[in-house]
């Protein structure tokens, strides 16, 4: 029998076909694909790689469009809970009215933010259909949205507390509520910062609409935490009935003597004021002056709408110094 020679092999046997296939410095094939597909038949080649263009626009255009659409649908949910349970909002809020409530005409500042947010939406659908261009910040209209949803929440929780067994625990839930559509609102403010830029079309039609919206909610979060802090340890007052409504009430005790002894406003004023510097925005405060305005006169009140619009014209005057 034909003996077989025993081949001797060494460890560096086989580093040439290594070598051939492999780069060891950059840790990637050195064959080129046809060459390396050529040595294995069984393994498909790769699908051809599209080449590469600016963007798909039909995506770009997408995610334009769907930043406004959001507040919109945000704005639509707000507006149909106010139609189901916005009557019965003053009935609760007359139960425990707290002394620094302004007077009735002072929410009709609604009507002006729900205008102004929707004609910001149009603005910014014809940008993104028209141009495929951003006209706000996407998170911006994120926020904007979820702040919108979270009022329609609040209206629904806090005009159904007079039909609860236990009130004050509605009152804790709407007010935890509105104090997250609130900080929503005020970081759309601080995040979109169109007062740090000349365009005109962007402050007047994103940012404004945005300021106001914030604005008007640290008001109206002042006065949602002050009723359910009031709930908590008063009984609802017996005034307040199907006959006498919130504003009729609020009317009779616009005079009273209680309505501008508080130190809310002033103290309010104060945040409200740095918060507009450091942002910086000059209409964040205006909301808050037009609630202080309808409450009855006095010096803390005058001292902190003079404080707010000073720092409005501040910050327009070094607005108009730095751009024009």
């Amino acid at each position: 029998m034909k003996k077989h020679a025993r081949v001797e092999m060494g460890w560096t046997d086989g580093l040439e076909t290594f070598e051939e296939l492999f780069d060891a410095n950059n840790w990637g094939l050195r064959m080129s694909d046809e060459k390396w597909y050529g040595l294995h038949p069984r393994m498909p080649p790769p699908p051809p790689t599209p080449p590469i263009g600016p963007g798909n626009l039909t995506d770009e255009r997408f995610r334009t469009v769907a930043g406004p659409m959001a507040v919109f649908i945000g704005i639509s949910l707000s507006v149909c809970a106010n139609y189901s349970f916005g009557s019965q909002i003053g009935d609760v809020a007359c139960r425990w009215r707290v002394s620094y409530s302004p007077s009735g005409r002072a929410f009709g500042i609604w009507a002006l933010i729900y205008t102004w947010n929707l004609v910001s939406c149009v603005y910014q659908l014809s940008n993104a259909l028209c141009e495929c261009t951003y006209a706000s910040l996407p998170w911006t209209n994120l926020l904007i949205a979820g702040a919108w949803g979270f009022c329609g929440l609040w209206v629904c929780i806090f005009g159904d507390i007079k039909n609860r067994l236990n009130p004050q625990l509605g009152l804790v839930v709407s007010t935890l509520v509105i104090v997250a559509a609130t900080m929503l609102a005020v970081g759309a403010a601080m995040l979109e910062r169109g007062w740090q830029q000349p365009r005109a079309d962007r402050i007047l039609l994103v940012q404004i609409p945005v300021s106001l919206f914030a604005g008007w909610l640290l008001a109206a979060t002042s006065i949602s935490f002050g009723t359910t802090v009031l709930s908590l340890s008063t009984e609802p007052s017996l005034r307040c009935s199907r006959r006498a409504s919130y504003w009729t009430f609020n009317r009779e005790t616009y005079e009273d003597s209680s309505s501008c002894a508080s130190f809310v406003p002033i103290t309010l004023a104060v945040a409200v004021s740095m918060l507009a510097m450091i942002i910086p925005d000059p209409v964040l405060p205006i909301p808050l002056v037009w609630a202080i305005v309808n409450m009855r006169g006095h010096v803390k009140n005058w001292a902190a709408i003079l404080l707010l619009l000073a720092v409005s014209g501040f910050v327009v005057v070094r607005w108009w110094l730095e751009f024009l």
